[in-house]
């Protein structure tokens, strides 16, 4: 047997431009944002408020008329019903349960775990806003404001308003802030009035608490930090327009869209970045991990990297959406105009 010629001239030029391509592919595979639907979930109508998070419960209300509760991780249903009348707010979490406010002027709150009844109470009229912070409930029901004690749905307070509720936030430290009539007040959860801004000034909106302050919004694009306590003006920021949406409040850090297609980053120092979006936000950015996601008219879902503001992935959704996201660790949880409540990874 003759020994055969050993070709000692290594790999052809085209075979070498093939290991190129092919190891180039897989690093930038690896590269790759991972922006993926991880789970849908079609209710029967669209979803106009945003999602709950409570324990291990993801909860949503669909213009179908229904309640649905899933399992985050997977999506897995775990129940669904339908309130005796529609949905006109709501859910949010107080003490441990999901509250909503019914089309009859009723307050209900439901325990997530089975999707059963916990208590009722007759506001007076349909809530237009509801807020929560721990055991305690805060609802704009017509030109009322209530105060409720959570656990058990017992009314603490109830104040008439001189105007429509346009802005309702809570806060753990005991404190209620209304916008009515363009004008911030805040308030103790026993009813007390803390203090109001005066009137003539820029109307406001979005009051949103945050580490012993509350966050008001002007139509005139300004942002303002003031103290919950004292009304005290602490910070304020004017950006280039106004606000497509309200800010979301990040640690000492205010992330705000602008109608005119802007995303900035603004802390007390100053504007620490901006990133122009193809289309203007639909809805507060959202921060998730070290990402901030922000959803277009264009509807397409971008994430942003929260410290430089460079774009790091995006994904198109194909349909509206009509609800604020909502994030936990590296997950965005969303409602859509076709009624689906979807899980995205964040990447």
């Amino acid at each position: 047997m003759q020994p055969q010629p050993v070709d000692d001239r290594g790999p052809s030029p085209l075979g070498a431009i093939l290991i190129i391509v092919l190891l180039l592919a897989v690093w930038l595979g690896a590269r790759q944002p991972r922006e993926t639907v991880l789970w849908t979930v079609t209710t029967g109508d669209q979803i106009a408020a945003a999602p709950v998070l409570l324990a291990d419960c993801l909860a949503v209300a669909s213009t179908d008329g229904h309640l649905y509760a899933v399992t985050p991780p997977t999506g897995a249903a775990r129940w669904d019903i339908r309130p005796p009348e529609r949905v006109e707010a709501g859910p949010v979490a107080a003490a441990g349960r999901l509250v909503v406010g019914l089309a009859d002027g009723r307050l209900k709150a439901i325990e997530p775990a089975q999707g059963g009844d916990s208590w009722e109470l007759a506001a007076g009229a349909p809530a237009s806003h509801l807020a929560a912070a721990g055991d305690h409930l805060a609802a704009a029901c017509g030109g009322a404001l209530l105060f409720i004690d959570a656990t058990g749905g017992r009314l603490v307070a109830r104040i008439e308003l001189a105007g429509e509720v346009t802005g309702l936030a809570a806060d753990a430290n005991g404190c209620v802030v209304t916008v009515v009539d363009g004008r911030a007040a805040a308030w103790r959860w026993s009813g007390d009035r803390r203090w109001s801004t005066p009137a003539g000034q820029v109307p406001l909106r979005w009051p949103r608490p945050a580490e012993g302050a509350v966050y008001v919004t002007g139509d005139d694009g300004t942002v303002a930090k003031l103290d919950l306590l004292t009304a005290r003006v602490v910070t304020t920021w004017r950006f280039v327009s106004p606000l497509a949406a309200a800010p979301t409040i990040a640690g000492d850090r205010v992330l705000a869209a602008t109608v005119d297609g802007r995303l900035v980053a603004a802390s007390p120092d100053g504007y620490d970045w901006e990133t122009r979006l193809p289309a203007r936000a639909v809805c507060a950015p959202v921060l998730a991990g070290r990402r901030v996601a922000v959803i277009g008219l264009d509807r397409t879902l971008r994430f942003v990297d929260a410290e430089s503001g460079a774009e790091v992935g995006r994904l198109a959704l194909g349909t509206d959406v009509t609800a604020q996201p909502v994030a936990d660790g590296e997950r965005l949880y969303l409602g859509t105009w076709r009624g689906e409540l979807a899980a995205v990874a964040v990447p």
